[in-house]
């Protein structure tokens, strides 16, 4: 007596990682894709490479970083510091305020430094 069965079809792993099966993904991510995706269009070699380092070390010595921008923003916290003292608003005498028409802010420190180091960007 003879007896067979037929076997399953190998099941296609849905897995984005490389396991090392050469047929577990019926379409493997692309890495080189998205490196391209990320580079920006006529960004050169060498300026991709300066911008990678400066990422690096912007992650490794976030201290530095922060003193660089904070050195920057400082000129500027002082001139809006000088433009809008407090008491210039009829409305908030013991504040400092900037008014745009019909709508008015008080401009905190905290405010003050976030305005400042968008007028670096």
């Amino acid at each position: 007596m003879i007896t067979s069965s037929n076997l399953p079809h190998r099941l296609i792993k849905t897995q984005g990682w490389p396991t090392g099966d050469p047929g577990q993904v019926e379409e493997p991510f692309d890495y080189d894709e998205v490196a391209a995706a990320q580079v920006p269009e006529g960004m050169t070699r060498k300026e991709q490479i300066v911008s990678a380092y400066l990422t690096y070390y912007i992650s490794v010595h976030p201290g530095f970083v922060k003193a660089a921008i904070a050195q920057k923003t400082a000129g500027n916290q002082r001139k809006l510091l000088e433009k809008y003292p407090i008491g210039t608003h009829p409305s908030y005498l013991d504040k400092r305020v900037y008014q745009d028409g019909t709508c008015a802010w008080e401009l905190t420190d905290i405010r003050l430094q976030v305005w400042a180091s968008s007028i670096v960007s």
